[in-house]
C-alpha cells in the first residue's frame, strides 16, 4: 500500500503540472499564431502532449473505475522538470 501522504503530494505535482502544461500550451500557440514560426507549432505540440497526459493521469487519480492507470511520483517529478527546461529553452532561443 503506498503512503496517503507520498499519493497527496503525487496528485498536487499532477496539478501543477496540469496548470504549467494548459498556460505553456496557450502561450506557445498564442505566438505560434503570431509569428508563424513552425518550431513553435513543434514546441506547442510537446507542451499539448503533457497537457493530455496530465489530464489523463489526474483523471485516473479520481476516477480510478474509468482509468486503470498507477501514477508514481517520481515521473511526476521529472515531467514537470521537462516542462520547464522546454519552457526556459523557447524562452532563450526568443531572445
Amino acid at each position: 500500500m503506498v503512503d496517503p501522504f507520498i499519493q497527496e503530494v503525487t496528485n498536487a505535482l499532477l496539478g501543477v503540472e496540469l496548470v504549467i502544461a494548459l498556460v505553456l500550451t496557450f502561450l506557445g500557440a498564442l505566438s505560434y499564431r503570431r509569428t508563424g514560426n513552425p518550431k513553435l507549432a513543434w514546441v506547442t505540440c510537446a507542451f499539448a502532449i503533457f497537457l493530455g497526459k496530465s489530464s489523463l493521469l489526474l483523471l485516473a487519480f479520481y476516477q480510478p473505475s474509468l482509468l486503470s492507470l498507477t501514477v508514481d511520483l517520481w515521473p511526476v517529478i521529472l515531467d514537470v522538470i521537462v516542462l520547464v527546461v522546454l519552457y526556459l529553452g523557447v524562452v532563450r532561443a526568443g531572445t
